[in-house]
């Protein structure tokens, strides 16, 4: 095949680099033959060549030189250790698909390269130095993995790292929250927790995150925060076809990083250092296997820059990159890692006799920090990222007959063995006759002699290594006779002699005792008890698998969830369990009373353990039974509403009834469910247990009751308070869990009161001036008395009043505010605005907070109307007055406009509504109009009374070329066309003209007049014009006069006068 296109030039081994690797690791040239001659996979040469020297025999500690270097640094091991084998699970507390990480990051050092560096790294324990990469992680496919990231930085050391992970190749799915790995970075001393579904098998990489508001992600990575992820599948014997796996984390250091780390620039990041787990050639161990075998590289790239690693004298196939599998295997030389991402590729290891293949970072890379070969050398030494497969390919003995296994024998203290006892195993293992050499190794196997590979079984003891005929001992235990069950197995036994060839099989026969009867349907009930009632344990025993009968049950309580009873417990025996039936039967009904065994427990989760016996006396496995002790009730708080009460007024939306709500919490007495609630009424006494259960049922506020905390309420007639004497009174509410418990009884206080207040007493009534003098609003006051005001000493509910002789009935008066002080009421601002001038009575009522009215209190006085605008146009014009326009002109006692077309008024400045108080929505206007020196006018406004939406109504002026001088009404209706009233000629000279406005609806009601707007001249006292219409919601802000509008054509001519302006409420 040909080299991927992804994979530059400068990757590939130049022939000088090959003939220096070939010299420092022993290995051959075969790679260097095949990319010269191109005739091995069809590479061609590169071209490029660089002059690397082997080490020299030593040289002084410096950063440009190495220290104790051998002449010719081997990569293989100095003992060299049998093959890696598989990954197993690594970094990780397993507790049964549940595995916790701790991930310790802080400061350290590391010596590499013969330099003692700065590193940022994680530990898997606390206080341990910490390592750059981290800890592997290796978890298994399917579990539920935690990795917990604790921040061990000092607090107290200069810029203190903030930290958070990430996960890359890992699916935001994964995650329990659904939202991926994304935290708040913690500081010193902090701890965050990720939480994650192992969901795919693969390679993967977790580094520091980038959540830090500071943007130190990148910064803390390449400092060492950084280590690999492995997932293994979950069934590793039928979904991997190979027999070493190793993990290859590539990383860099800068110098100049490491002796900076909070003030580098990284832009200028260039590494000098380049590492295979965390170390530089030749302190990298090689990678143990066997020829012929098949191993997994995972290559995890940590680093920031790109890494081509290459292996000399054997293919990679890459099947899987950053944790997904390829569709095809991808074979090569080199593979290529970009930063941040992992590969997996799998090296069939040839079985020709070589011992060791190198693998190393092509590119002009294999050396550290330009240390050189020794002192006063300048050729640069070997480093940076190389290692080796190493086979240590045996020596050619001619011997190629492994040693013959016989004598299999198994012994136990009680046969056949039941799975409590371990086995004895002894066989006997000769080479005299198939080589003559010692034997060095025996395992044995269970059942399965085909697709467990040779070293892969369970070992055993060779009594002899040295002999070329011995024994060999080992045990089968417990543990894996309970995985066999019941019936007749087979255990095969080999050897392996020091030529390392495996012997054939010798086979022993070994019955175990099946199981006895098997636990079935078990359960407790109430699984969730209060303790107070019974509670009962019930199971099936059943020995149909056996063929025999349920002679026996018992049961255990013991909290260990994983190891179950203990041996002393089991020892001790259990308590036995009732069965249904005497006679003999398969399937019996076993039961239990716990109530007694399970009195003195705590409050929480307990376990009972079950088990069934079989009529040979086999006891089956225990069947593990959950349940849950709840002693506690709930707390509760509630309150009656209205409080006080009358037993007259109700709560609002329950007419008839006053309300009683209740909030009932369970989360810190067992944090169960909330099943009930209720309530007693002003009892005679506290209610004691024996009444739970018979209070007034309080209904839930939500549909259904679903959590610990709920809401509730219920109906207490009127009547029934009513019929409660004055004074304080007690309701109590509680509730119930879903264990049964009912909670302590809280007690909350309620008023009754039912005797109105009193206004007024024989001397003194309501007291109010004797009139108004104008003004819009007046203060009264009238002795109280409040016979209940033990209630509270601001016992007032409200205040109405009316003017006139007609009481419109118990709280339909107009609200007004007031205060209490000394016996005394005092109502402040009752608005006078609206009320007809002349001898009026005030009428005044209040309510305590029961919602009792006193009798009404009333006095008579003087109204006379405010004067809101008085104008006779002295000069200057008032501050009051704004003008607009030149055309017009004040003096003498007269406004006189000679306006043509333009606009030409003035306008009050002060708001109305203020002046008067309220808001007002009656106003009487007069005004003295002068039209003598009007020669000619169309319609144009001169008086416009104003509001927040513009002109509430106007008086407008118009003079045709023969006729008198006419005016009419304007009145806005919201929402619709204004109202134009009947045209009314003037007398000649001046004419006091008169307009009344009412703001009210369309047509009048009982209460409220309709809108209305009327003009009057002269003082007469029938209107020359009257408008009616709906005018609800306007109010009177403002005043302008003038020519106000745009006249219409022909405009003002000559000139118009006006004074005498007054506007009254």
């Amino acid at each position: 095949m040909s080299m991927p296109s992804r994979v530059p030039s400068h990757a590939l081994p130049t022939t000088p680099i090959l003939r220096r690797i070939a010299a420092v690791t022993g290995t051959t040239l075969l790679a260097a033959t095949f990319l010269q001659t191109g005739t091995a996979h069809g590479l061609a040469a590169p071209t490029t060549t660089r002059a690397v020297a082997a080490p020299a025999t030593s040289g002084a500690a410096s950063s440009s030189t190495l220290t104790s270097r051998s002449a010719r640094a081997s990569l293989t091991a100095a003992t060299t250790p049998t093959s890696v084998g598989k990954l197993a699970p690594a970094g990780c507390a397993v507790t049964g698909t549940t595995e916790s990480c701790d991930l310790y990051a802080s400061p350290g050092s590391a010596l590499v390269g013969g330099q003692t560096l700065p590193i940022w790294g994680f530990s898997s324990t606390a206080g341990a130095a910490p390592t750059a990469p981290g800890p592997n992680l290796v978890v298994t496919q399917g579990d539920t993995v935690t990795v917990t990231l604790h921040n061990a930085w000092d607090a107290a050391a200069p810029n203190p790292q903030r930290l958070d992970l990430a996960f890359p190749g890992l699916s935001v799915g994964d995650f329990a929250d659904g939202a991926g790995p994304g935290r708040a970075p913690v500081g010193p001393g902090g701890s965050v927790s990720y939480t994650f579904t192992a969901t795919r098998a693969g390679t993967f990489l977790y580094e520091a995150g980038h959540a830090d508001p500071a943007g130190n992600g990148a910064r803390q990575v390449a400092m060492g925060l950084a280590g690999a992820l492995v997932v293994l599948p979950a069934d590793e014997v039928t979904t991997t076809s190979y027999a070493d796996d190793t993990v290859l984390v590539l990383s860099e250091i800068d110098p100049d990083l490491a002796a900076h780390p909070d003030s580098f620039d990284m832009r200028g990041y260039s590494p000098r250092y380049r590492l295979i787990n965390g170390n530089t050639f030749p302190e990298i161990p090689a990678v143990a296997t066997n020829a012929g075998s098949t191993v997994r590289l995972r290559y995890v790239n940590a680093g920031q820059r790109q890494h081509p690693m290459t292996l000399l004298g054997a293919t990679q196939s890459t099947i899987a990159r950053d944790g997904h599998p390829l569709g095809f295997p991808d074979a090569q030389v080199t593979a290529v890692l970009e930063p941040g991402t992992t590969t997996d590729a799998l090296v069939a290891v040839p079985d020709d006799g070589t011992s060791t293949f190198t693998l190393y970072e092509s590119g002009d890379h294999l050396q550290s920090d330009g240390q050189t070969a020794g002192a006063g050398s300048t050729e640069v030494a070997f480093g940076g990222m190389m290692t080796a497969l190493d086979t240590n390919a045996p020596v050619a003995t001619g011997d190629v007959v492994g040693p013959k296994a016989s004598a299999v024998t198994l012994t136990a203290p009680t046969l056949p063995p039941t799975g409590r006892d371990p086995v004895a195993l002894t066989a006997t293992l000769d080479d005299t006759r198939t080589g003559g050499a010692a034997i060095q190794s025996a395992e044995y196997v269970l059942d399965d002699p085909h697709t467990i590979g040779v070293g892969s079984g369970t070992p055993l003891t060779v009594t002899d290594p040295t002999a070329g005929r011995t024994t060999a001992t080992g045990t089968i235990t417990p543990d894996q006779l309970q995985l066999l069950g019941g019936g007749t197995h087979t255990v095969y036994v080999r050897g392996e002699d020091a030529n390392g060839n495996w012997g054939a099989f010798a086979a022993g026969t070994l019955l175990v005792q099946g199981s006895g009867a098997a636990t079935t349907g078990a359960y407790v009930s109430p699984a969730l008890t209060d303790l107070q009632g019974g509670t009962a344990l019930d199971a099936t025993g059943d020995a149909t698998a056996s063929g025999g009968t349920v002679t026996g049950a018992e049961y255990y309580l013991q909290d260990d969830a994983v190891g179950g009873p203990t041996d002393a417990q089991i020892a001790a025996g259990g308590t036995p369990m009732s069965l249904n039936r005497t006679d003999a039967a398969s399937v019996r009904a076993e039961s239990a009373d716990l109530s007694a065994a399970i009195a003195g427990l705590g409050d929480g989760d307990h376990l009972a353990w079950v088990r069934s016996k079989d009529d040979r006396g086999l006891w089956g496995p225990f069947t593990k039974v959950p349940f849950t002790v709840d002693t506690k009730g709930p707390t509760a708080v509630g309150q009656l509403m209205p409080s006080p009460t009358n037993g007259l007024v109700s709560s609002p939306g329950t007419p008839g009834y006053a309300t009683v709500s209740a909030t009932v919490d369970d989360t810190s007495a067992g944090g169960h469910r909330i099943v009930d609630a209720e309530a007693f009424v002003d009892p005679a006494t506290k209610p004691d247990p024996t009444r739970y259960g018979s209070g007034l049922q309080l209904v839930p506020d939500a549909p259904t009751l679903t959590s610990s905390t709920e809401s509730f309420h219920g109906g207490v007639p009127l009547s029934q308070l009513r019929a409660l004497p004055e004074g304080e009174h007690h309701v109590w509410v509680h509730g119930k869990d879903a264990a049964g418990n009912w909670g302590d009884l809280f007690d909350s206080t309620f008023q009754v009161t039912k005797t109105a207040p009193v206004l007024g007493t024989a001397a003194q009534g309501l007291a109010v001036p004797a009139g108004n003098a104008g003004a819009a609003t007046i203060t009264a006051t009238v002795p109280q008395a409040n016979p209940n005001n033990t209630v509270s000493s601001t016992w007032l509910g409200a205040a109405e009043f009316w003017w006139g002789t007609t009481d419109p009935g118990v709280g339909k008066g107009t609200p007004v505010t007031g205060t209490l002080s000394a016996g005394v009421l005092t109502l402040s601002s009752l608005p006078v605005s609206g009320v007809a001038p002349g001898s009026r009575r005030l009428n005044v009522r209040v309510a305590d907070l029961a919602g009792n009215w006193s009798n009404p209190v009333g006095a008579t006085l003087a109204v006379t109307a405010p004067t809101l605008v008085q104008e006779p146009f002295s000069a200057p014009l008032g501050s009051a007055w704004t003008r607009t326009g030149s055309a017009v002109t004040v003096g003498n006692g007269v406004l006189q406009v000679s306006s043509g077309s333009a606009k030409a008024y003035v306008t009050s400045t002060a708001s109305i509504s203020r002046s008067v108080g309220t808001t007002l929505t009656t106003a009487t206007a007069t005004v003295d109009v002068d039209a003598t020196g009007v020669t000619r006018a169309g319609w144009t406004t001169i008086l416009s009374a104003t509001g927040s939406g513009g002109q509430v109504f106007g008086l407008q002026l118009q003079r045709a070329a023969t006729g008198p001088v006419q005016v009419r009404t304007v009145m806005t209706r919201p929402g619709t066309t204004a109202v134009t009233g009947t045209a009314v000629a003037l007398p000649s000279g001046k004419a006091t003209l008169t307009l009344v406005w009412r703001a009210g609806p369309k047509k009048a009601t009982a209460t409220t007049p309709a809108g209305l707007l009327t003009l009057s001249v002269d003082g007469s006292g029938t209107p020359a014009s009257s408008s009616t219409g709906a005018t609800s919601g306007l109010a009177v802000t403002g005043l302008s006069l003038g020519v106000v509008g745009t006249p219409a054509t022909p405009g003002l001519r000559q000139t118009l006068r006006l004074d005498n302006l007054l506007l009254t409420p």
